[in-house]
């Protein structure tokens, strides 16, 4: 029954958002524990809706920004990337000679992993959101900040300053543990305490990056502000 469920996937008879076939797939490696599925996670490394050796590169920015998937409710992207690595662990772990690092490397790896974590906790935008897609929830949209000042088509232009949801706790507690990252684990440890971050030196140290940027103004002298106090 397993290996038909897991047919089902390989013949794209099980549709759904990224990365739930390639997650789907691993849960049902990992059940059926053979040492002889290479052509199965050849298919998810480079031929699958996710293509995982790309994955991290090609649905998240350098900063970690997702365009479509958001901490809230549209978090399937930043949830399913920590349930795939955490899964790519396991069956390396039940079958190590069989799907070496070496062929099927860690999504983790890229530098931008981290920031993945870090964003929806460090990057707000003054006036308007970043490139997106997605449905009514994706970052930014009119359904969850209650409409554009401005309702032409394309626009990124809101009536509030754009946050970002929060991660769960779970999805921290994942990424945490296999980042190893100190500040991903600072996040967690404020997250679970009740507390607050101290981020240092941000823009709003910096009177006049603050009022240019909400005005349109220009800086009067040949430098312009850093953003930083």
């Amino acid at each position: 029954m397993l290996a038909i469920l897991l047919q089902n996937i390989l013949d794209g008879g099980a549709g759904s958002n990224l990365p739930n076939e390639s997650q789907g797939t691993l849960v049902l490696l990992r059940c059926l524990d053979r040492p002889d599925a290479q052509s199965v996670m050849d298919w998810l490394y480079d031929e699958g809706p996710d293509t995982l050796r790309v994955f991290t590169t090609n649905d998240f920015s350098p900063d970690g920004t997702p365009p479509e998937s958001t901490g809230g409710y549209n978090s399937i992207h930043t949830y399913g990337f920590f349930g795939l690595e955490q899964h790519l662990r396991g069956l390396r772990q039940q079958q190590p000679s069989a799907y070496p690092e070496s062929r099927y490397p860690s999504l983790v790896t890229d530098p931008r992993t981290p920031h993945i974590v870090r964003h929806p906790y460090e990057i707000t935008m003054i006036g308007k959101t970043y490139f997106q897609f997605g449905d009514g929830s994706a970052p930014g949209t009119s359904s969850q900040l209650g409409g554009r000042d401005d309702q032409k088509e394309n626009s990124i232009r809101l009536q509030q300053d754009y946050f970002q949801a929060p991660l769960g706790d779970r999805v921290l507690d994942l990424a945490a543990e296999l980042t190893g990252d100190p500040v991903v684990q600072e996040i967690r440890d404020t997250v679970e305490h009740r507390q607050h971050r101290n981020h240092g030196p941000t823009i709003h140290d910096n009177g006049w990056g603050l009022l240019s940027l909400r005005h349109g103004l220009s800086w009067p002298g040949p430098v312009q502000p850093t953003g930083t106090g």
